[in-house]
Parts: C-alpha cells; structure tokens; sequence
C-alpha cells in the first residue's frame, strides 16, 4: 500500500513538474501603430475579439489597493 501511494506521490509530482515545462513562451498583445489604427480597432462590426480588461483599484480611501 505505502509503495503504491509512494509510486502516486511521484507520478504527480512529475506530471506537476512538466507542466511548468511547457508554460506559455510568447506574450498576447495588439501591434497598433498609430491613433487611426486604434479606432479602426475599437470601432463596433459585431466580428470583433471581445475586449476584456482588469483594474485592482487605486489609492483612494475606501477602494481596494
């Protein structure tokens, strides 16, 4: 029973181990060059990638950080 658990234990931990691996190598962003190209991209066609954005606050009383 302990070998079998141990033998678990390690299986998972490599499993756990390679994942890290194979992170993500390259970053997602937009190549916007210039102010037209930037409203051509928020401009509204119904075909567009959704736009979602995060913000944890800032500095004023009462807010969170």
């Amino acid at each position: 029973m302990k070998t079998t658990l141990k033998a678990f234990m390690l299986a998972k931990l490599v499993f756990a181990s390679s994942v890290c691996v194979f992170a993500q190598t390259n970053i997602n962003t937009l190549k916007i060059k210039n102010v037209n190209e930037l409203r051509e991209f928020f401009k509204y066609t119904g075909k567009t990638i959704p736009i979602i954005s995060g913000h944890r606050g800032g500095t004023v009383k009462g807010f969170p950080e």
